[in-house]
């Protein structure tokens, strides 16, 4: 069955076979890309330093104060039009700082985040620690400190690109409390999942503590330190951000044995801080953002950058396809960038195959995060449904007839277990329980 795309009330015939919606809506962006409708233009770079040092009594720090006040001073040398910058902030401060952050970012604008000071894991969750709040308890974190998850979950929300968001927070975990909790998993903070369009960084892998003096530049922690070094002269004399991050790697490595996290998505690399644009076609096409088209078309964007990479052959066969004809279009180019394509030759018939149709709304809610765009595009019954499908997954035996009926509904994929909630919420894995709390606050 033939699909087609209709764009400016023209349509093109793309390829002879039923694909995917999200492939269809990447096909456009595509095709809108090699129309020369889309281009890179230097960006609005925006950034949050935030440095954490006096805390109280033993968990106090030597450097992140100073650290982050190197960093904003750095940045604004690099052409950041935009750069809020926190000093020992309590959880007032640093919540304000961080709705100017998010309110200064959109389409056209590069976000960056950067973060000193104390940061715990609890149940695989990432916590960023405020000054001015006692923290005994995992109650106290949850509900007094800033959440990771949240914050990556905003900056994608608003729709910028690329982003950064840098972590020089692995230290010793000093809050006695904290430290006899089962929750809070060892030192260090938890890994978190690949974020599409953001780059990530740990001042040191996850799991393990980093230390907070450099052995040269001693008023700064040794990832900063090397951060700093890089941003006033890169090793390769450029600013595309994947090599200068991972040369911040290699310097933290050479000074310390240490191997900090870092993750680059591949639509992030070639951007380049100082030119505050994409360096290269290939990735300026991909990556930059149109002039301003209608509110829908860049909400619709939004959840492209959301979506995860298509990762089998099929996807990958199709993509390349479409990328063929593309070329031919743009060749021809009879009076209009999208010419009349010729008509596919007439499908051949394949055998009918069965189909499996899963039972979750979310089956890979236990291995990844969902996005709160895919949140937002439920109605209430399904948010429900999706929120309690992690609860049957783990075995709860539900009470009440709503949940009785939806657990008959899911026949021989479910299994109960027990009916203590609290016991399967214990048993869910780090990505179970944020996507839990996460529906929970959109319901």
């Amino acid at each position: 069955m033939a699909a087609f795309l209709e764009i400016d009330k023209r349509t093109v015939s793309i390829y002879g076979e039923t694909v995917r919606m999200h492939l269809i809506n990447r096909t456009l962006v595509i095709l809108a890309l090699w129309a020369g409708l889309w281009s890179a233009q230097a960006r609005d770079q925006i950034a949050l330093v935030i440095g954490n040092s006096a805390y109280e009594g033993d968990a106090e720090l030597e450097n992140p104060a100073n650290d982050a006040a190197a960093v904003a001073r750095e940045l604004r040398k690099l052409n950041f039009t935009n750069v809020i910058e926190v000093i020992d902030g309590n959880r007032e401060k640093m919540e304000s700082a961080l709705g100017q952050f998010l309110e200064a970012l959109g389409p056209e604008t590069m976000g960056f985040f950067y973060y000193a000071g104390h940061g715990v894991q609890i149940d695989g969750v990432n916590y960023l620690l405020p000054l001015g709040a006692t923290f005994e308890r995992t109650y106290d974190v949850k509900y007094k400190s800033l959440s990771l998850n949240q914050i990556l979950d905003a900056i994608n929300e608003a729709g910028s690109l690329p982003n950064a968001v840098v972590l020089d927070c692995c230290r010793n975990n000093p809050f006695r409390g904290l430290q006899q909790s089962r929750a809070v998993r060892g030192q260090g903070l938890a890994e978190v999942a690949n974020q599409q369009g953001t780059l990530v960084a740990f001042a040191t892998a996850a799991g393990t503590t980093a230390a907070d003096r450099d052995p040269v530049l001693k008023d700064h922690s040794p990832y900063t330190a090397a951060l700093l070094l890089e941003l006033r002269g890169p090793t390769e004399g450029h600013y595309e951000m994947g090599t200068l991050f991972r040369h911040v790697a290699q310097r933290v490595h050479q000074a310390t044995g240490q191997d900090p996290l870092l993750n680059i998505p591949g639509s992030v690399g070639n951007y380049d801080l100082k030119a505050a644009k994409f360096i290269g076609a290939t990735s300026a096409a991909v990556a930059s953002s149109p002039t301003l088209p209608p509110s829908a078309a860049m909400d619709r964007i939004k959840q492209l950058e959301l979506e995860r990479e298509a990762k089998d052959a099929e996807t990958k066969a199709m993509l390349a396809e479409v990328r063929q004809k593309v070329e031919q279009l743009e060749k021809e180019k009879v009076g209009h960038p999208l010419a009349m394509a010729p008509n596919p030759p007439a499908p051949v018939a394949e055998p009918m195959r069965a189909v499996f149709v899963s039972p979750w709304i979310f089956p890979d809610s236990d291995s990844r995060y969902l996005a709160p765009a895919e949140i937002q595009a439920l109605g209430p019954e399904e948010r429900w449904i999706a929120r309690n499908e992690i609860f049957a997954r783990r075995g709860l035996i539900f009470s009440t007839p709503r949940g009785k009926s939806f657990t008959r509904s899911l026949g021989a994929a479910y299994q109960g277990l027990s009916s203590d909630q609290d016991l399967i919420f214990e048993r869910m894995n780090a990505y179970e329980r944020s996507n839990v709390e996460l529906i929970r606050r959109h319901e």
